[in-house]
């Protein structure tokens, strides 16, 4: 346990220009937001800054209280789609706000998506499943990140799903084969 506390640490001094970004995680699954969010501290940013939602009215009243430097979103949301959140915070935000980064998560093929996706402004698209790295390189690419460099000693045989009971605010204890699954 104290080897992935060292390794959250030095992950952490290892990218200082994440660590003040806030970032919003959108999606009806409780276990993609927490993978999503424990991907995300991974990456950089701080656990205090990740703020997570679980459909687009509680995504709506939260983006209007706090500004946000990404948004991660499903396609499918309890109320409404991720397109529809995307569509509503391009149209209706302040200036600030219409250009914060926003990301599509969906198991479904890109293209599907790719003519509303580009009307809308979103900054990227993430196919299911994917690996860390993968979403390690979305989010910095999205936030203009590319000169963070990775310390080797972040490649951890240790299950995701150590990293993840450390989430408090979650109930849920998340398996490595579902998070696999996943991801």
């Amino acid at each position: 346990m104290h080897d992935l506390q060292f390794i959250f640490r030095y992950n952490y001094s290892m990218n200082p220009s994440l660590q003040g970004k806030k970032a919003l995680v959108i999606d009806n699954s409780s276990i993609i937001t927490k993978i999503i969010k424990n991907f995300l501290v991974q990456t950089g940013f701080e656990k205090d800054n990740i703020f997570s939602a679980h459909d687009r009215n509680m995504a709506m009243m939260m983006f209007d209280l706090e500004n946000f430097d990404l948004v991660t979103s499903g396609i499918h949301l309890k109320d409404s789609s991720g397109i529809e959140l995307l569509k509503e915070i391009r149209e209706k935000s302040n200036d600030n706000q219409k250009k914060t980064s926003f990301l599509i998560i969906s198991s479904e093929k890109q293209e599907t998506y790719q003519e509303i996706l580009d009307k809308h402004q979103a900054s990227g698209y993430l196919k299911k499943p994917f690996t860390q790295d993968q979403f390690k390189k979305t989010i910095r690419n999205i936030l203009n990140q590319t000169d963070l460099t990775e310390p080797t000693t972040q490649k951890s045989s240790a299950p995701t799903s150590t990293l993840d009971s450390q989430w408090e605010e979650s109930p849920v204890e998340v398996p490595s084969s579902i998070i696999k699954a996943f991801t």
